[in-house]
């Protein structure tokens, strides 16, 4: 009999062994790598990515600057760390979920809020990525040195971007327009929406990014003038 063998349930199948739960040692690591990711978007944000200092990270962060060498090897792997991290919460907040509504509009109003409540949430964080043009569609060439790395998430965001405007135009919601420049236009308008609100500590930026959401909505309506669109290249 072969010792090696994964033990079989009632009925043949093979038993599933339970999923070990991470040592100490693995908690630490991962508590040590957030304090420092958590330290890095506040540097940057006051900062930015060029200016900010592992040791201003390390400061804030209450540890070494050689324990943060020991997580990171440079203050790029940082950056990277921190914008994967938010692209893939920004993919899902923006990501059709089972009890979302099932028509246009009001599936544009909820995926809508759970993004912006998320840049809220990481306001430190997506006010330096705007600034760097991190997020930057292909609507205007981004001259940042990260913003190439995550090109696959950004298609996966369009992509979801684009079938829902088309989603609202087969159910009469949106007027009949090219849904790419539209997704630009209205991309680039949230963009200028969301970065002017984190400048000014008065404004709020889930109240200006819902009424520039609303606003959208009423532009693309079939029965509304709609949008001039700039011609884009």
């Amino acid at each position: 009999m072969n010792g090696n063998k994964a033990p079989r349930k009632a009925g043949g199948a093979a038993a599933v062994a339970p999923k070990k739960p991470p040592s100490l040692r693995q908690k630490a690591k991962a508590l040590y790598r957030q304090a420092i990711l958590d330290a890095a978007e506040r540097i940057f944000a006051t900062q930015g990515i060029r200016g900010a200092r592992i040791q201003d990270i390390a400061k804030l962060a209450g540890m070494s600057v050689g324990t943060v060498y020991n997580h990171f090897a440079q203050k790029e792997e940082i950056v990277v760390a921190l914008i994967t991290e938010r692209e893939k919460e920004l993919r899902e907040a923006f990501a059709c979920q089972p009890h979302d509504p099932q028509n246009f509009t009001e599936a544009f109003r909820i995926r809508h809020e759970r993004v912006i409540q998320l840049i809220r949430t990481h306001k430190d964080f997506f006010s330096f990525a705007l600034y760097e043009g991190i997020f930057e569609s292909e609507l205007v060439p981004s001259a940042s040195m990260f913003s190439t790395h995550s090109a696959d998430e950004h298609e996966r965001f369009d992509r979801a971007m684009e079938d829902l405007l088309e989603q609202g135009g087969r159910e009469g919601a949106v007027a009949p327009t090219d849904v790419v420049r539209l997704k630009r236009y209205h991309v680039g308008a949230m963009r200028g929406v969301l970065m002017g609100a984190m400048k000014d500590p008065s404004r709020d930026v889930v109240e200006e990014g819902l009424a520039a959401v609303e606003l959208f909505l009423r532009a693309v309506r079939p029965n509304a003038k709609g949008i001039p669109l700039p011609d884009i290249v």
